[in-house]
């Protein structure tokens, strides 16, 4: 599945922010099939069985829009539209924190 989220400025119509996000929906399964002819070869008896789980559908989208929400935030965050206070965890950054907050701390320590 995928959510597709945009932060559109209400005076100019402008898109601002776009985030697309992708969520697959996990399966699985499993089953065997017996055949066994009796009584001389003429009659057939068949047995079957299997098993299967999926994700829930409705876990798997509320994972893809909250996942889209926060791609937002911090997008909204990188481009200077709001500001996250320092000691986030910030997907694009590195060690989880985002480069922004890494370059404002050396300069602060200067």
């Amino acid at each position: 599945m995928t959510v597709s989220l945009r932060g559109i400025s209400t005076l100019t119509g402008e898109i601002l922010l776009n985030v697309q996000t992708k969520k697959t929906i996990l399966s699985t399964g499993g089953g065997y099939d017996v055949f066994k002819f009796v009584d001389m070869d003429t009659q057939l008896v068949e047995v079957e069985d299997g098993v299967a789980q999926n994700e829930g559908v409705t876990k798997a989208t509320r994972s893809a829009i909250e996942l889209a929400v926060l791609e937002l935030i911090y997008q909204g965050h990188d481009r200077g539209f709001w500001e996250i206070k320092s000691g986030h965890r910030h997907p694009h950054g590195t060690h989880g924190r985002n480069e922004l907050h890494n370059i404002e701390e050396k300069q602060n320590e200067e």
